[in-house]
């Protein structure tokens, strides 16, 4: 908008705006016996009746979904903090960074979200920011009635924000004052777009800077920019108007995410494992999953190892995860992950398939890759190639032999023998009694079928095992495996 001195140079025109509006900050009306108010383009105005009023309303609404762990309702929040019982136990809600671990907590529990209680009074802040008491449950699902269905199309638009402060420059035709107020937030723009009338000549200052969902913001030059550009972003984004809350939480979930997530530990443990509503998790205590990054997954528990693969593939909350383990045919399915977090210390990853959960904790201690407990000697194995440091057979020193030999032990239990001269021979092997026995099998290999015997496992590194030949006697072979 431009203030015009008549019959004044351009040079005085600069000096007389800004001495105008000192006068303004200083209580003086500025009126138009001297000076004249010439507004933007009426294009460039805002209205009462505007489309850009209308967005900039709708824009600035409540968005009553982001709280639903809370109250289930989408048409209002529950103002924070709040105090909220699980099973007897209070957490505060201090703000929104706190719904997450509530969502957690209420899935810990068979009632889910039922297990949630308000302690009440609290208070609702409403669509334009009212706010409203309520005293109990019953008083609050009275209000929640009001509200429009799971993902029922609603006023409000929730894929773009403003980036505050906005500044609105206004002028009165009948009091000729002229003012700018300074935008801090939604409450205060949608209190603004409802307090237009026609005696205003309002104007926005640009650049405005808005934010979409994913995080990315842009730069609006123009009242007309700034339409076209919530428009065609209205349905850019899933307004989460439900009551679905593990529906969303892998919106910046992706594949390289859950590789890291995997390769950090090879010591998963099953945290949570729910199949048609009953809890399995306790039947698994002392599984260690290693997914590894080629594929392969290894499942060990105290009595055996089983075998399989894995795969990923997808982007966002469409990332599906395909586990085969062919003695576990309980795992073996395509899970869809739901989200990636840290709870109570450390990292759980979590899979949902048709109501049913499957939910990983990363079980490995101070930055140890390989877990808490011993190393896993599957784990070790298969990380790279070994030779025998070490072979006697009762009292006779056997190691010659296998001096020109190098053994790869996959993680779908085949080995593989390679001598210097490129000849290639296979094998089995299998860990077994909780990790402490090995199984070895190289078939009629000279001279590794010297090799096929159960081994107890004396010790154990990243680069060193020590084994023990199983058996009655009257001799005991002992082999050392080292890391090449």
């Amino acid at each position: 908008m431009l203030i015009r001195a008549s019959r004044l140079n351009m040079d005085s025109k600069l000096t007389i705006c800004i001495a105008l509006l000192l006068g303004c900050l200083l209580g003086v009306s500025c009126r138009s016996e001297d000076f004249q108010f010439e507004s933007s383009p009426p294009e460039e105005t805002l209205t009462p009746d505007s489309n850009a009023a209308d967005l900039l309303y709708r824009v600035s609404l409540n968005d009553g979904s982001i709280d639903n762990v809370l109250d289930q309702a989408n048409c209002f929040t529950v103002k924070l903090p709040v105090d909220v019982t699980v099973e007897g136990n209070t957490v505060t809600i201090e703000d929104e960074s706190d719904f997450d671990a509530l969502e957690t907590l209420a899935e810990d529990t068979d009632e889910g979200l039922s297990a949630l209680e308000l302690v009440y009074p609290i208070t609702l802040i409403g669509r334009e920011y009212e706010e409203i008491i309520v005293v109990s449950a019953d008083a609050l699902a009275e209000q929640a009635e009001s509200c429009l269905g799971d993902n029922v199309v609603d006023e409000d638009i929730e894929c773009v924000d403003f980036v505050y402060p906005i500044t609105v420059f206004l002028f009165n035709a009948t009091t000729e004052l002229f003012d700018s107020v300074a935008i801090q937030n939604d409450s205060m723009m949608n209190s603004f777009i409802n307090q237009l009338n026609e005696e205003q000549i309002v104007n926005l200052q640009f650049p405005i800077n808005v934010r979409l969902s994913d995080g990315t913001q842009m730069e609006l030059s123009s009242q007309e920019n700034l339409e076209a550009f919530i428009e065609s972003n209205i349905d850019g984004c899933d307004e989460d108007d439900d009551n679905d809350l593990d529906d969303d939480d892998c919106d910046d979930c992706t594949e390289q995410e859950l590789n890291q997530a995997f390769a950090a530990c090879a010591d998963l443990r099953i945290e949570k494992f729910i199949v048609d509503g009953d809890r399995l998790q306790n039947q698994y205590q002392g599984f260690s999953f290693n997914f590894r990054q080629d594929g392969h997954l290894i499942v060990a528990d105290a009595d055996a190892t089983y075998f399989g693969t894995w795969s990923a593939e997808g982007e966002r909350n469409e990332i599906q995860t395909t586990i085969a383990l062919a003695n576990l045919p309980e795992f073996s399915d395509i899970w869809r992950l739901n989200e990636i977090f840290n709870f109570s210390g450390a990292e759980n990853v979590k899979f949902l398939l048709n109501g049913n959960t499957l939910q990983f904790r990363n079980f490995c201690n101070n930055g140890n890759p390989t877990g808490n407990l011993p190393l896993n000697v599957g784990s070790v194995l298969v990380s790279d190639n070994w030779r025998v440091a070490s072979y006697f057979d009762g009292t006779t020193d056997e190691t010659p032999r296998f001096t020109d030999f190098s053994i790869g032990f996959n993680a779908d239990g085949t080995s593989v023998v390679v001598a210097t001269n490129g000849t290639n021979t296979g094998g089995f092997w299998t860990a077994e009694q909780g990790n402490t026995a090995l199984d070895l099998n190289f078939g009629d290999n000279q001279p590794f079928d010297e090799l096929n015997k159960d081994w107890k496992l004396n010790f154990i590194s990243n680069t060193r095992i020590e084994l023990t030949e199983i058996g009655t006697g009257p001799t005991f072979g002992k082999l050392v495996l080292v890391k090449l």
